[in-house]
């Protein structure tokens, strides 16, 4: 298979699956880079710097990936019900704290102390 018919399927492929996941173009996308990255190591003709660059590539794209991921990860709605129990709870806290400081302050003024 030509490198022409290789790219051909490839953006294909890329673009019926974007309908079904977002994962599988990603996916698509990094076995063509690194076969690009495999063809251009074995073409001796180019620099090292190229060669590195796409050697690279494919992990740059992975943390990229990654990074997009746990974002759209905090801003699930899974995340938020957890932020808000959290941010309730200290609410919680805080009027049980006020509600004692009073019982605390009426004891000491009727002079009920424990001591």
């Amino acid at each position: 298979m030509t490198a022409e018919l290789k790219s051909a399927f490839v953006s294909r492929h890329l673009a019926e699956s974007m309908n079904r996941s977002p994962v599988l173009p990603i996916i698509g996308l990094l076995t063509f880079i690194t076969h690009a990255a495999s063809a251009a190591s074995r073409n001796e003709e180019g620099s090292t710097v190229t060669s590195a660059i796409l050697a690279a590539l494919p992990i740059l794209i992975f943390v990229v990936i990654l990074y997009f991921f746990f974002r759209n990860q905090m801003n699930s709605p899974a995340v938020k019900q957890q932020q808000e129990y959290v941010e309730n709870q200290i609410r919680h806290a805080q009027r049980m704290e006020e509600l004692l400081e009073r019982i605390a302050v009426a004891l000491e003024k009727n002079g009920k102390g424990v001591l």
